[in-house]
């Protein structure tokens, strides 16, 4: 009976060992069927060494390498930066990094860089903490991404400048009504008897005239700045001397000088050569005389200066006029932006933005310094012709 029982408790034992093996292998080849299956690359990893245990076909595929090889590296090897790596793999087995860990580039066997998300989760086998790893290559994820974000740019920058022509419209039709009425009013003045007046029709003539001529100057500069918006005509920088370039300035804007009540004094350091799209720097150089003339004070002066500074050669024109309120100097350069002080003086409130888009155009800056009653200093830069 004993003998019996004991060949009956061995064919159970052996029964059930059979079962568990069988047990065994079919989660083994479930886990492998998954493993191998995954349609992320995913890696299998010592804990304590960070060598690759396993690694499936879509980890092979995406790193390049033969199994034989991929089992001979370490999951720092992986990485362009070996260090953080070491660090990720010791924080998940300490259990301090979970989750999906992001900001890492990783190598292919070619040497082929790309961004990666790892999804690390640890686990214990036959007492040895392993690290199972999902990567995810996020190549395309951030192009898109890219792609997203330059279109919402674009699409930004188009509801900018519809905005900007809105609101440049409307300035334009308001900028144009004062002389349009005036030029309609005078007009029938003379049509309605004016012509018969010889005492003031010269000036009613004249008047139409000064009109009509802020309607061109008005005309002209928004040609201007959309030219200058477009880009759609490149600059013809030549290189050009500074001193001669500048005398050339002041002798088109003679009228103005010998109106204005203020005097021109010039000091242009010698042999400054600058690069520049000559006609467009020219209208720099008209609008801020202009402008230091228009606001100047009879028996004021203008001053025009040049010096070299490093690679850039830097220009001022300093007048002695009334000078730009605090609260201006902000908006000072914004197209049909006129401080409240200088409303009575005829202008299109186009030629300081001009000027700044013109120097920018040469990858120059401009900045204005002012106290008011005592002038004001505008102050650009050029390059050097080399």
């Amino acid at each position: 009976v004993e003998l019996l029982e004991g060949i009956a408790s061995s064919i159970g034992s052996a029964l059930m060992r059979k079962r568990l093996e069988a047990t065994v292998r079919e989660s083994e080849e479930k886990y492998r069927g998954v493993f191998e299956s995954g349609f992320d690359p995913v890696l299998f990893v010592d804990g304590r060494t960070g060598r690759i245990e396993s690694a499936n076909a879509a980890a092979l595929q995406m790193y390049g390498y033969a199994e034989d090889e991929m089992l001979a590296l370490k999951t720092e090897a992986l990485a362009t930066d070996a260090e953080k790596a070491r660090e990720c793999l010791a924080g998940v087995v300490a259990g301090r990094t979970k989750g999906v860990v992001t900001g890492f580039r990783h190598k292919k066997k070619d040497g082929t860089e790309f961004p990666v998300e790892i999804s690390a989760s640890r686990c214990a086998i036959g007492g040895q903490v392993k690290v199972i790893a999902a990567v995810h290559d996020t190549t395309r994820r951030l192009r898109d991404a890219h792609a997203a974000a330059r279109a919402a740019a674009e699409v930004e920058l188009l509801q900018a400048r519809e905005a900007m022509v809105t609101e440049m419209m409307a300035t334009v039709s308001h900028e144009m009504r004062t002389p349009l009425a005036a030029i309609k009013g005078f007009s029938e003045t003379l049509r309605c008897g004016g012509l018969d007046d010889k005492e003031n029709r010269l000036d009613f003539v004249e008047t139409i005239e000064r009109h009509a001529e802020r309607l061109r100057l008005l005309v002209e500069d928004m040609l201007l700045m959309t030219d200058l918006d477009s880009r759609a005509k490149p600059p013809a920088f030549e290189a050009i001397d500074l001193a001669g370039f500048v005398a050339e300035g002041v002798t088109s804007v003679a009228p103005l000088i010998k109106t204005g009540g203020a005097a021109l004094a010039c000091d242009i350091s010698g042999g400054l050569t600058v690069l520049v799209d000559s006609d467009r720097m020219t209208r720099v150089i008209q609008n801020l005389l202009d402008n230091a003339f228009k606001y100047n004070r009879r028996g004021g002066r203008v001053d025009i200066t040049a010096r070299a500074d490093g690679a850039m050669a830097v220009v001022t024109v300093r007048d002695t006029g009334l000078g730009i309120p605090e609260r201006d100097l902000g908006q000072i350069f914004d197209r049909f932006y006129r401080g409240r002080a200088t409303k009575h003086i005829h202008g299109t409130g186009l030629g300081l933005s001009i000027v700044k888009a013109i120097v920018e155009l040469h990858d120059g800056r401009i900045r204005v310094e002012s106290v008011i009653g005592k002038g004001s200093a505008f102050h650009f830069t050029l390059p050097l012709a080399r």
